[in-house]
């Protein structure tokens, strides 16, 4: 028999036997295709590296935002960069959060070796994709990038529906998560919009999720909810740094909006000050030192700032040699 129209309450049952969908970051579900995408040098890979690793190390948070915990195996395909330098710099990322979280499965992160074709244009390469990802045993799936998948123009919308049908295809036949990493055409100092996607319209219409990286206009590196078929989308966004071990750290959350404020390019010191008077007033009163906890109560749980914020101003103050950290949790006055 073929299709056929049903009660929608034959659905209804059906449903009941299927687990919920589960956010795995944000708003990627499990067993999904979508694109993480933006201008060149805005930390695309990099950030995609972490999440893998993290995903891969069972962790439960990334730039405060949760992480799905569970048993994931993670392949990372990246076309982009030559074996040499990328592993470089994911043995640096590996050994500093190895000493950070004493977690990490270094089994469950893979990546393609050597030999793996850098474009994937012809049958018989999308075959060879396919059955090196069944090989890996994977349940995530990054490919880096989008490009290396086509010859042509992709805002041809014949030739963007003909590749990103093929890899949603691919995400359901092998239930796998599949995250796309894309370029995004040149913003100009503005914020990033699902229009900035090379091939916007027909990839839209495939994806599952759209998460922008990008820059404000002082260089300030952030990440922004695009668009979600499963989930709202935050209204914020959260600006973070690459710091000396290739990892990311989270800055703040804030508008974004306010990135591409006009002004004179100075930061704003309140928050900063904020901290410091209450370090000063905490000592005055006979405390030597400073819990997060207590920290966290007087700023975070009273809405004046964001935990990343909090966190930031912190370290802020640490490279200032305002505070130091004298053990995990506890700081004192200088």
């Amino acid at each position: 028999m073929g299709p056929k129209a049903i009660s929608i309450y034959e659905l209804f049952d059906l449903l009941k036997d299927y687990p919920k969908i589960e956010m795995l970051w944000r708003g990627i579900p499990k067993g999904s295709f979508g694109f993480i995408f933006g201008p060149a040098k805005s930390g695309k890979t990099i950030l995609c590296e972490n999440l893998g690793m993290m995903l891969a190390a069972g962790q439960d948070d990334l730039l405060e935002s949760g992480l799905l915990p569970a048993n994931h195996n993670v392949f990372y395909i990246s076309l982009e960069e030559f074996w040499q330098a990328r592993t470089g710099r994911n043995l640096k990322q590996i050994e500093a959060l190895q000493e950070r979280l004493k977690l990490l499965r270094i089994g469950k992160y893979k990546v393609v070796d050597y030999e793996f074709p850098r474009n994937i244009v012809t049958d018989d390469d999308w075959l060879i994709l396919e059955k090196v990802i069944k090989e890996s045993e994977s349940d995530i799936i990054f490919i880096d990038s989008f490009t290396r998948l086509y010859a042509g123009e992709i805002e041809t919308s014949r030739l963007a529906k003909a590749v990103a049908g093929r890899l949603r295809d691919m995400a359901y036949k092998l239930k796998i998560t599949l995250i796309a990493i894309h370029h995004s055409t040149k913003l100009y100092k503005q914020p990033i919009t699902m229009d900035a996607l090379a091939g916007s319209r027909v990839l839209a219409q495939e994806a599952d999720f759209m998460i922008g990286v990008s820059r404000g206009i002082y260089g300030q590196r952030y990440v922004k909810d695009v668009a979600y078929r499963y989930s709202p989308e935050e209204d914020d966004v959260v600006v973070f740094e690459i710091n000396d071990d290739l990892l990311v750290e989270p800055v703040e959350i804030c508008s974004e909006l306010s990135l591409f404020n006009q002004g004179d390019g100075r930061k704003d010191e309140t928050n900063t000050n904020l901290v410091l008077d209450f370090f000063q007033e905490q000592k005055d009163g006979g405390s030597e030192t400073v819990a997060t906890g207590e920290l966290i109560l007087k700023f975070v749980d009273t809405e004046v700032m964001s935990r990343p914020t909090l966190f930031s101003q912190l370290k802020k103050l640490e490279k200032r040699k305002k505070i130091e950290k004298i053990q995990k949790g506890i700081y004192k006055l200088i």
